[in-house]
């Protein structure tokens, strides 16, 4: 059985910024992305513009982990989905 890492735990960062809507311009282009899929209790927004991923960059030496996207109630998720 293979051991599955987690690469957002693995980056070590101590802050999360979750991206609105026009703002992934904000990420450098030498992040390292993470698909939301890639999490089974995570939902994949369907929104145009939200990307469903995270990246993992520095702002100047420090980790961050950025959220591109997000899904909302009005696409049909519960507040537990919304929130997870």
């Amino acid at each position: 059985m293979a051991i599955q890492v987690n690469p957002l735990r693995n980056w070590g960062a101590e802050y999360a910024i979750i991206l609105g809507s026009g703002l992934s311009g904000v990420v450098a282009d030498d992040a390292e992305w993470v698909s939301y899929s890639q999490f089974a209790k995570l939902p994949v927004p369907s929104v145009p513009g939200h990307a469903g991923q995270f990246a993992l960059a520095r702002m100047g030496n420090l980790p961050v982990i950025f959220a591109q996207g997000r899904v909302h109630l009005y696409e049909g998720f519960s507040a537990t989905e919304v929130t997870a």
